[in-house]
């Protein structure tokens, strides 16, 4: 039988220095051994690593379960819903191959194929790190109230979840510890920003017509804005005096797709950094992907003398476009929108 992991039982096993191996030994080894080079004295966080985005993790860490991957409130919960691609793994995936521009042909019975063939390549992921950190009372801790525990469990995780989605469809540029936003290449990218603009329904044609010259496969389309966005939409009409027909109609529909909303997209996008992120084009082509489970690290030390303990989360992430990218200055290789042949954006105000 399965023993179900509790946060606070792993919080109190550390304080009291028991083994808080719950039948997850190898997820304990591969954490700890994160420290094995520190003198035992500095072994002051014990480490827990859980299976990624798995039915048994989502139970172990009480969380409600709305799709088999994320939490259900706040920004993560669209995610499911616009057909987002999750990978998920133990160990760290540095790069994943795309095999792209694969097509069949018509041939006699006796007739010889031609020697056109695909591309194969590989989209390069980095092991980026989203953390949150809480203070617990150890009186708390010791009482063990479930429904407290589900709650502050579920608060860091989709805490997490909430900073990966905001800085998704952001606008900043990757660095070291940041995936690329979204709203990148009409923000900053020299040959791509522009400023927000009014929406119009030939703004919106624009946008699809972008994808309609991508030759790839184009599959699942959808708008994506925040709620002032969805506003302007709404009251923006489709041709200017009609009264009747409007860029958003009463079924959330724009231009006969869906569109998602989250206040987790830009408020500043643009060049003038006065839209709000609008995006369209293929979700299934995005990439979310967490490298290694949840890591809880708990500290029982540092903040003894005030009797609480403190718990970090934390979870290893990017995000990419599954099609590659283009140059939004004249150097691709240091700038380039990595979401460029899935996605149309634009800034609107």
């Amino acid at each position: 039988m399965k023993t179900r992991i509790r946060l606070f039982n792993l919080v109190d096993n550390v304080i009291s220095n028991k083994s808080h191996d719950y039948g997850q030994s190898e997820y304990m080894k591969l954490g700890e051994s994160q420290f094995a080079g520190l003198p035992e004295k500095m072994k002051i966080n014990r480490v827990l690593l859980l299976p990624a985005f798995t039915r048994s993790a989502i139970e172990s860490l009480g969380l409600k379960e709305a799709s088999p991957i994320l939490p259900t409130e706040d920004y993560a919960a669209p995610l499911g819903e616009m057909g987002v691609t999750f990978l998920h793994s133990i160990m760290p995936i540095k790069n994943l191959p795309v095999l792209s521009g694969l097509a069949a042909e018509s041939v006699g019975e006796t007739e010889a194929t031609s020697d056109a063939e695909g591309s194969l390549a590989s989209i390069s992921l980095s092991n980026l790190r989203l953390s949150t950190k809480q203070l617990i009372s150890r009186t708390v801790v010791r009482q063990g109230d479930p429904a407290v525990e589900e709650m502050i469990t579920d608060r860091m995780v989709t805490a997490i979840m909430n900073q990966g989605v905001s800085i998704l469809f952001g606008t900043g540029a990757r660095t070291a510890k940041k995936p690329q936003g979204m709203g990148y290449k009409i923000t900053t990218g020299a040959l791509t920003k522009r400023n927000a603009e009014n929406p119009t329904f030939d703004m919106l044609l624009a946008m699809e017509k972008q994808l309609g010259d991508v030759p790839a496969p184009i599959q699942k389309l959808a708008f994506l804005t925040n709620l002032n966005g969805r506003m302007l939409l709404k009251k923006t009409e489709r041709q200017t005096g009609s009264g009747a027909a409007y860029l958003m109609d009463s079924q959330n529909m724009v231009n006969g797709y869906p569109c998602f909303v989250t206040n987790a997209c830009s408020k500043i996008a643009g060049a003038d950094g006065a839209g709000n992120l609008l995006v369209f084009g293929c979700f299934s082509d995005l990439i979310i992907a967490q490298q290694g489970g949840w890591m809880i690290e708990v500290d029982p030390f540092t903040y003894a003398k005030n009797n609480k303990v403190s718990i970090t989360v934390s979870g290893f992430f990017d995000f990419k476009g599954a099609r590659g990218s283009l140059a939004t200055s004249s150097d691709e290789s240091t700038d380039a929108d990595e979401y460029a042949y899935s996605f149309s954006t634009r800034a609107i105000k």
